[in-house]
């Protein structure tokens, strides 16, 4: 939706950087070309409660070579994203006067983007939600696609006793279901708030980090959500995170200019990571803990 096969754009990216890259569920591009190009990356996936479907999507994932299968875990019901809604994009996709007064103001997404996909695909469909494939973008099919109400604690117990690489939830928030992940089994967990799309009143991920470090056991700790420059890293770093997911510079970087736009993001950042940490004091991203951070909340005038 951003650019010409936008996700084989990236993923080649993410390995000539030698970065992890989490291909999501939602993406018009098979699993099976895009692990090709990088065979380190990881299937983000949005899973019903269906059994059937869940095992097929595993088998699926599995026959591929994903070494992660990642579970997006904190969407159970839709969402009503108001700056979608107001900009006029739904799923699924409906032309109105809005988006079409946008197609004829910006030709070359119009032409080098949709036109190109519709030109190769015919149908375009999000083709990796489901076992064999998935519906169309302008299916009526697709507004039902998704997570599920009834995915419980129970469907996580299933799939770690099923899928035999890393098993990491995405979307964890309480340290509760941090512990229960870590009981489970489960390999990592990714602290987020879907980028603050979903809740209006949610607790941030930096604010819920260090609890839900201290309750993951032997478990990797990612971060995401509103992450941009090489400070807001540095900061998940030093509040324990083992590594920080960001996508919108990303994307936003694609869809300005493909591949010299991705690999600019990636210099900016590693260049902002490097100056901070010099101007820190510190060589190395190990060296970061809490004493580099300052509590700033209002100081208890009980006391």
């Amino acid at each position: 939706m951003a650019r010409f096969d936008a996700d084989r754009l990236e993923a080649a990216a993410a390995r000539r950087h030698n970065l992890f890259y989490a291909l999501s569920a939602n993406s018009l591009t098979p699993l099976e070309d895009v692990i090709r190009i990088n065979p380190r990356t990881w299937f983000a996936a949005y899973l019903p409660s269906d059994l059937d479907v869940i095992d097929g999507m595993i088998d699926r994932v599995q026959k591929a070579g994903y070494p992660v299968f990642l579970i997006t875990c904190d969407v159970p019901v839709p969402a009503q994203r108001l700056a979608e809604t107001r900009a006029g994009y739904s799923m699924p996709i409906r032309p109105n006067l809005r988006s079409i007064m946008g197609a004829i103001r910006h030709p070359g997404w119009t032409l080098g983007t949709l036109g190109r996909t519709v030109l190769r695909d015919r149908n375009p469909k999000i083709v990796n939600i489901r076992p064999k494939g998935g519906p169309g973008l302008f299916s009526s099919e697709i507004a039902s696609v998704g997570g599920s109400p009834h995915f419980t604690w129970d469907h996580i117990r299933h799939i770690r006793a099923r899928w035999k690489g890393k098993l990491v939830l995405k979307g964890i928030l309480r340290p509760e279901d941090a512990a229960e992940a870590a009981r489970i089994g489960v390999d990592g967990i990714v602290v987020s708030d879907h980028g603050a799309r979903l809740l209006e009143s949610s607790v941030t991920p930096l604010e819920t980090l260090k609890e839900i470090k201290q309750s993951s056991g032997a478990m990797s700790v990612m971060i995401d959500s509103g992450f941009r420059c090489g400070g807001d890293v540095l900061k998940a770093i030093a509040l324990g995170a083992d590594a920080v997911m960001l996508g919108r510079p990303f994307l936003q970087a694609c869809a300005l200019a493909g591949r010299a736009g991705l690999d600019r993001a990636v210099a900016i950042l590693k260049t902002e990571i490097g100056r901070d940490l010099g101007l820190l004091g510190v060589t190395d991203l190990n060296e970061l803990d809490l004493s580099f951070l300052k509590d700033l909340r209002a100081p208890d005038l009980a006391e």
